[in-house]
């Protein structure tokens, strides 16, 4: 019976040895490299955004920028909440706040795109023109949308519908030309 006992007692320390051992790497691990995925603002945000309770979602993404300065997703988060509302000028300046950090075609893309959305063509082309080599993936796209604004251009919106559904287009272009058409 005493080696039943040992056998227990051992086997007991062992388990709560071994749970304080990986929860103390796992706490030393989180503190080194934080992540924005297991911070629980961002999983309160996306439960918000789920529940279509956008408000709170804009306030839980907010306190994950504040944690997580450079965390892309949640800008454009919030951009794509306001673009929800319809107030496209404050999902301007939300990624006009992302663009100013990280200086990216797709930043400047969806700011652009935030335009084509609200209708407002004129600055979608100040966009273009102004940013022209840095959005030079996005040309086809952004031209094409303006073409067919300007003109009613069945070629143009021909080209926007090849773009979105062809196969041998990538996948993110695809799908911003799929987007795009959706404000036609």
């Amino acid at each position: 019976m005493s080696w039943v006992f040992i056998l227990v007692v051992i086997a007991a320390l062992a388990f709560l040895f071994s749970k304080n051992i990986s929860a103390f790497f796992y706490q030393r691990m989180d503190k080194k490299n934080p992540s924005p995925f297991s911070s629980s603002n961002f999983q309160i945000a996306q439960r918000f955004e789920l529940k279509k309770d956008y408000d709170r979602a804009i306030t839980a993404y907010t306190h994950l920028i504040e944690e997580f300065p450079d965390f892309e997703a949640a800008y454009i988060s919030v951009a794509e909440i306001y673009k929800k509302r319809k107030e496209y000028d404050k999902a301007v300046s939300w990624l006009g706040k992302l663009y100013e950090r990280n200086h990216s075609p797709d930043t400047l893309y969806l700011i652009c795109e935030m335009y084509m959305a609200q209708g407002n063509d004129q600055k979608a082309e100040e966009i273009l023109n102004n940013h022209y080599d840095e959005l030079n993936e996005f040309q086809p796209i952004i031209d094409s949308y303006l073409k067919v604004r300007r003109n009613q251009d069945r070629e143009a919106y021909t080209h926007l519908k090849i773009l979105a559904g062809s196969e041998d287009v990538k996948d993110y272009i695809r799908l911003k030309a799929k987007r795009v058409l959706g404000y036609l």
